[in-house]
């Protein structure tokens, strides 16, 4: 769940909700990003959740980090019989439509942060629907969201990143 901004929105909407991060170091600002989920550090391949006790996995931008044969494994006992896994990922904005002023930020914003070397692996959704073992993909798009964000929201937002946690 990294700090919690995927989670954040699941706290209203949920009866509860859950962020699990494996990098402890990434939830120290949940209580602020997401004051209505509860949060645990914890792996994927190993959820310290109840078998057939949940309805609804998200995962955002992290199945590319995990051993997928163990999360889908771990996902099939806690998943109620009619549950489901929503898997979305997202990037950074990093440019104007204008102005390149937001890229050269980025670019710098890398520079100073970069990415730690790891071992995530590209995914898009036919290749999450030919490992998912007794799961089948029921929807798939792919868009793009352009948002009116202050720089100090967006710098804020940015800050949450894995690689400043790692820097």
């Amino acid at each position: 769940c990294g700090a919690g901004l995927s989670t954040a929105p699941l706290g209203g909407m949920a009866r509860l909700a859950v962020g699990l991060e494996p990098a402890a170091a990434m939830l120290r600002t949940h209580s602020s990003t997401a004051p209505r989920a509860y949060f645990a550090a914890g792996a994927a391949e190993a959820l310290p959740i109840r078998a057939g006790a949940v309805d609804l996995i998200t995962a955002a931008g992290s199945l590319n980090y995990v051993d997928l044969d163990g999360f889908f494994a771990e996902a099939d006992r806690v998943l109620t019989p009619s549950g489901a896994i929503a898997v979305y990922d997202f990037s950074q904005g990093r440019r104007f439509r204008d102005s390149e002023s937001l890229a050269r930020w980025f670019d710098e914003f890398m520079r100073r942060y970069p990415k730690a070397r790891d071992n995530a692996r590209a995914l898009d959704p036919e290749s999450l629907a030919a490992i998912a073992r007794g799961f089948r993909l029921a929807w798939s798009e792919r868009f793009e969201v352009a948002l009116r964000l202050d720089a100090a929201f967006y710098e804020n937002y940015m800050m949450t990143e894995t690689n400043v946690a790692y820097a």
